[in-house]
């Protein structure tokens, strides 16, 4: 709470819970905020969609961090780590830094282990922004893009870090 401002790294992070997207996010906004809506499948046929619902983010009631904050991306933050860079985005004190996101961002429904060893995964909804955009297979653009090259990283010189500290 006395940090003159934070840096959240999602690097590397496969996504998780939505609830855990919106229970962070409302840490850091003072108000309603919507960032994506949701189109559930419900049958097997290319049009068996449900009925869209909203995702948003309400404010902590107890605590709001209101100093800038940085969140960093690269193309390993997937799904609701690309969701969770996105909503954080929205807010005029957020900076995002880094690369692109991985582009996936369907809902997964489980991971089944074929017999030749691959995994298939099979999506079980389509996510928008509010704005109607998709990520999937596009991936997240950061507001400030930096990528590490190999040799900076061999060097350890982490140039998404120290631009992320510049906001």
């Amino acid at each position: 709470e006395d940090a003159e401002r934070l840096i959240i790294d999602v690097r590397n992070n496969s996504g998780g819970l939505n609830s855990n997207v919106q229970k962070i996010a409302s840490l850091f906004v003072s108000k309603q905020l919507t960032y994506s809506s949701t189109i559930p499948k419900t049958g097997p046929g290319y049009d068996d969609l449900g009925t869209p619902y909203e995702n948003s983010i309400l404010p902590d009631d107890d605590f709001y961090f209101s100093k800038p904050v940085t969140v960093i991306t690269n193309k390993s933050s997937m799904s609701n780590a690309e969701w969770f860079a996105y909503a954080m985005s929205l807010n005029e004190t957020i900076t995002t830094v880094g690369d692109y996101t991985a582009g996936a961002t369907l809902g997964i429904n489980g991971v089944d282990l074929l017999p030749n060893g691959w995994l298939l995964q099979i999506s079980r909804e389509l996510n928008y922004t509010e704005k109607g955009e998709s990520f999937e297979s596009i991936g997240y653009a950061p507001d400030v893009l930096v990528q590490n090259m190999e040799d900076d990283i061999a060097n350890g010189i982490d140039k998404c870090l120290e631009e992320a500290m510049l906001h």
